[in-house]
Order: structure tokens, then C-alpha cells, then sequence
């Protein structure tokens, strides 16, 4: 690009990246109006490279956010995140020593150009704890006044017993981000382990690439991890139209959004326009858009790990009336791919107890079935088989097939097995065409051939 062209861009205000806008000066000592300071109540962390701006809020552990208390999750045992998570080291983590974190970012794509400008952790708290206290030197707040009456205020509970603290770390500019960085980890490091939503595939290695850019490696990097989406998928996936934090807060959490929250895909292009303007307005709605992200995911931890434990219960407890049919199927599907056998029965059965739709109840069916087969259960499989092949699907298919086997194996009685394999084959002529119809017609074709021979 030729010298003229580059200094016709930079007069346009045509940057690369968004490190490179720079925000018009502040005047020194003073809050601009306009400012994110003049709008939110905060206070500076003095780091070695420099102060970051952190908004702090406080709520007490019996606060509600949706159908849940956020204290809720500290009477679950770590052992049932260790199992939704897929992750064993989370099973000796202390819950009230975890972090609770999202992040806001300037693109949605990651990559070397992508920083977080807003970082939320959220985490139980002992104020008389000072063991769960930064090491960072904190400054004189930016303001002493109370934030403005609107709905972007969040409770304030008694510090003298255990709280919920959330605080925001926002990047007043970009050239701050070593010292937010630095106050970041700081703060991080005090805690065991990490909860976030889908942070495994965007939060945690967007921070960990602008970490490793300054030159930091905080511990917390390498701690366990529990990322919610992977677990609310195999739950809800099967009856919402998406798993996005805010579908399951409409449909499952029971959370609503003030209008003042913002969607995610305009936050970084407001981000851009403060970084141009130095106009903050719009930035509060960011924050409770981030606040309530995190909040969010304590509920939802609450409700995974205590759905988790009902199934484990045979469908049980508190948790028992908050499933569908769907859901029960979910859970038993899960549990049965984890070789947790028991657990998977007793979920499939409160499947088939909650009055499922007709495919609901084939699919639960079927799958308990063979888990029945698989534990030489043969006699409750039979009848399992017998009542699913009145079905016009692959299921019926299956089970008339199984049921064939059955007889011409284990009964010796190949004239059974002839008439459940034709019964097989009157369904199969009934599926959607493609090469696994013609699979299985070929495959009933030949057993129907072996036992004619038999029977003759």
C-alpha cells in the first residue's frame, strides 16, 4: 500500500485492528462526561504495568436469578460436575473455590486481532477470608457516588456473610490490557477451577493467547474446567431450537432479560464506537449483558448438576418435576454412553413414565432394550422387543429382527423366527428409501432364506 493511500485511510479514521483506534484523551484527574467512569460506579487496581478499571457488585448467596438461589450450587457435590464435565479433577474442587467466567471481546471470530475489553468472574466469597482477596493494590474508587437508578442495578447484601461476587475488568482503552491482564490473573489465581459457557472453545484460549502475548501464565489456565454448553446439549438439544445461553435461560432457567441487555453480536461494534467516541453510554448495557451471563451460569450449573443427581436417584427428588420425557431420555442416553448402567434404567424408565409422545417413547424403548440385552436380562428385553415391534420405524424394524434372533438362537424355534423376520421385512418396506433400507432388506432377505431351509 503506497504512503498516500495509508495517510488517506488514517484521515478517513480507517484503522487495522482495533488495538489501533485510540480513544480522544482524557483529562487528567478528571471523569469526561460521557465517560465510563461518569456512568459506572468503579474503582482502579494498581498493577506494576499500569491501573485497570474494575466494576464491582455484590450479591447475597440467596439472591435469586431465574428458578434458582445462587448459593443453590454449594450443597451439590463436586463428584456430579466431575461427571457432567467429563472432567475427574473437578471432583476434588471445593465449589465455593470456583470462577464463574465470560468475557466480552472485539470479534467473534478469535484470532490474533480478537482481545477480550470485558472480562466477568464471578465466585463465592468469605469477606473475612483475606486468602480470597487480590494481591493487587487497589486504588481511590473512580467515583463516590451510587450508580444511577435504572435496571442495570444489580442488589447489594451484607458483607459480613458469604457473598456472590462478581467483578467486571473493562479496558477504558486498548493500550490498558497489560494491566487489566495482570490484575486479571491476579484475581484468577486465587480461585481451584473454572466454569464458563462454551469458554473451552472461545474464552479460555482467546485469554490464554493474550496472556502468553504479555508474557503471563497464570495458574488458573491449567486448572480444571467445567464448560456448561457440552452437557446442556446432551440434556436439551433433542426438544430446543437452540442450546444458547439465552434460549435456556427463557426455557429452562426462567430468566428475564431487562430491555436495557443487548444482543452478543452488536457488542463488539459498540465496543468499536466507544473506542472512536469516547462516548460510554451504551458500555452499561454491555456489563449487564455480561453480568447476567454470569449469573446465568451459576443457575444453570445448579440445575445440570441437580437433574444430573435425580436421574442418578431413579428420578427422585426435588429435581423430579422440572423434567420431560425428553429431557429423561436425554439423561438416559448420556448415561448409558458413559457405561453408567443402573443410572441409565432408571432415567429411560422415568422416561416412560412421564406419558411420552409416540417417537419419545420408540427412542426410549429401543434404547432400553438393549441395554437390557447387554445385561443378559433377556426375558424383560422380549417384552421390551414384542411391544416395540408394533412400530412402523427403524425401531420396530430392529426389534422384530432381535426377536427373530431370539428365537431362532435361543428358543431353537424357527418358525417364530421366520414370522418375526417377514414382520421385519413388511416394515422395511415402509422406511425412507437410501442405501440403509436397502441394507436391511438384503440382510432380512438372506436370515429369511436360512430359515426357510431350517423350517424345510
Amino acid at each position: 500500500m503506497s504512503t498516500d493511500l495509508r495517510a488517506k485511510l488514517r484521515r478517513l479514521g480507517v484503522q487495522k485492528g482495533a488495538a489501533e483506534i485510540q480513544p480522544p484523551r482524557r483529562e487528567r484527574g478528571g471523569r469526561q462526561p460521557g465517560s465510563i467512569e461518569s456512568l459506572v460506579d468503579g474503582y482502579l487496581i494498581d498493577t506494576p504495568l499500569g491501573a485497570a478499571f474494575v466494576h464491582e457488585e455484590t450479591y447475597a448467596v440467596d439472591h435469586s436469578h431465574g428458578s434458582h438461589a445462587l448459593g443453590d450450587v454449594l450443597s451439590l457435590s463436586p463428584s456430579i460436575a466431575a461427571q457432567i464435565g467429563n472432567e475427574p479433577a473437578f471432583e476434588n474442587v471445593d465449589l465455593s473455590r470456583v470462577a464463574f467466567l465470560d468475557t466480552e471481546t472485539t470479534g467473534l471470530s478469535g484470532g490474533t486481532g480478537t482481545f477480550a475489553f470485558l472480562v466477568g468472574v464471578g465466585a463465592f466469597q468469605n469477606p473475612n477470608l483475606k486468602s480470597q482477596t487480590s494481591n493487587s493494590k487497589l486504588q481511590t474508587p473512580t467515583s463516590n457516588l451510587q450508580p444511577p437508578t435504572s435496571n442495570l442495578q444489580f442488589p447489594i447484601s451484607n458483607l459480613q456473610s458469604p457473598t456472590f461476587v462478581l467483578r467486571q475488568f473493562f479496558l477504558r482503552t486498548p493500550g490498558e490490557e497489560p494491566a487489566m491482564l495482570h490484575a486479571l490473573a491476579d484475581w484468577l489465581d486465587t480461585f481451584d477451577a473454572l466454569v464458563s459457557f462454551n469458554g473451552r472453545g472461545f474464552d479460555v484460549p482467546l485469554l490464554a493467547s493474550r496472556f502468553q502475548l504479555a508474557r503471563m501464565r497464570p495458574r488458573i489456565l491449567r486448572a480444571p474446567h467445567l464448560d456448561l454448553l457440552t452437557p446442556a446439549r446432551r440434556v436439551w438439544r433433542g426438544r430446543l431450537e437452540s442450546c444458547r445461553l439465552k434460549t435456556l435461560e427463557r426455557d429452562i432457567l426462567d430468566v428475564w432479560r431487562e430491555q436495557d441487555d443487548v444482543d452478543g453480536s452488536e457488542i463488539p461494534y459498540m465496543y468499536i464506537d466507544y473506542i472512536r467516541s469516547g462516548d460510554a453510554s451504551e458500555m452499561p448495557r454491555v456489563l449487564y449483558h455480561n453480568a447476567v451471563d454470569v449469573l446465568s451460569m451459576v443457575s444453570l450449573s445448579t440445575r445440570l448438576m441437580t437433574l444430573f443427581a435425580a436421574s442418578s436417584r431413579g428420578g427422585s427428588g426435588a429435581a423430579n418435576g422440572t423434567l420431560v420425557a425428553g429431557d429423561w431420555l436425554a439423561l438416559g442416553k448420556w448415561h448409558d454412553d458413559s457405561g453408567r448402567v443402573a443410572e441409565a434404567e432408571a432415567a429411560l424408565r422415568a422416561c416412560l413414565a412421564a406419558r411420552p409422545d409416540l417417537e419419545t417413547q420408540t427412542r426410549a424403548l429401543h434404547r432400553l432394550s438393549f441395554l437390557l440385552k447387554r445385561t443378559a436380562r433377556h426375558a424383560e428385553a422380549l417384552g421390551v422387543w414384542e411391544a416395540l415391534s408394533a412400530s412402523q420405524t427403524w425401531e420396530g424394524a430392529e426389534a422384530c429382527v432381535e426377536l427373530a434372533k431370539h428365537y431362532e438362537w435361543r428358543e431353537v424355534d424357527p418358525d417364530r423366527a421366520r414370522a418375526w423376520t417377514r414382520r421385519a421385512i413388511r416394515i422395511a418396506r415402509r422406511l425412507p428409501a437410501g442405501y440403509a433400507r436397502d441394507r436391511l432388506k438384503a440382510e432380512l432377505a438372506h436370515r429369511l432364506d436360512r430359515l426357510n431351509q431350517k423350517c424345510a
